[in-house]
């Protein structure tokens, strides 16, 4: 299984794809500070989407829950299939 699909089974709410990355990843060293991720409109609609739909999931859990305070949103950058995938994730620090 790829790992765009790994990305996007189970706990994923949602992905897109990356017209291209600038630089390009074969050129990304230790010494880049920036990465620019290019995509369509309609696919930036889609990540603005998937988002949104983990940050729905984070305001319906109980505010002052642990669960609620370490709830975060994890972008899942796959470069050499051109994916972006949203999903859960939890903070190592929890916000007061």
């Amino acid at each position: 299984m790829s790992e765009k699909n790994n990305a996007e089974r189970g706990t994923s709410c949602g992905s897109c794809q990356v017209d291209h990355f600038s630089p390009p990843i074969t050129e990304i060293g230790p010494s880049t500070q920036k990465i620019n991720i290019h995509l369509s409109f309609s696919e930036a609609n889609r990540l603005r989407m998937a988002i949104e739909e983990r940050l729905q999931q984070i305001h319906k859990l109980k505010r002052n829950s642990k669960e609620a305070k370490s709830a975060a949103v994890n972008l899942v950058i796959t470069t050499h299939v051109n994916n972006v995938a949203i999903m859960p994730g939890k903070l190592t620090q929890t916000e007061n």
